[in-house]
């Protein structure tokens, strides 16, 4: 473990003033319309967007409106 100084406090031995490593990437699933990912550090997040698709049922569809549906998950040791 480093040491906790004014200069280097960051257990990974970044700065005060030190961001993390920053990685953004486009069309990271293949089957999806739209795909991103993105890293700060450690921690990645991944977006996909499939669509548009018909509604079901049908009398849902409004031609001015859409639905959004959205899936959250995290990894069970996360």
């Amino acid at each position: 473990m480093a040491t906790l100084d004014a200069k280097n406090y960051k257990r990974e031995g970044r700065g005060w003033e030190d961001p993390r490593p920053i990685t953004m990437k486009v069309g990271v699933i293949p089957n999806a319309n739209g795909s991103a990912m993105v890293s700060f550090g450690r921690t990645t997040a991944i977006a996909a967007v499939y669509g548009p698709r018909e509604l079901h049922p049908r009398r849902k569809q409004l031609v001015e409106k859409a639905y959004l549906n959205t899936v959250y998950s995290m990894l069970p040791f996360s």
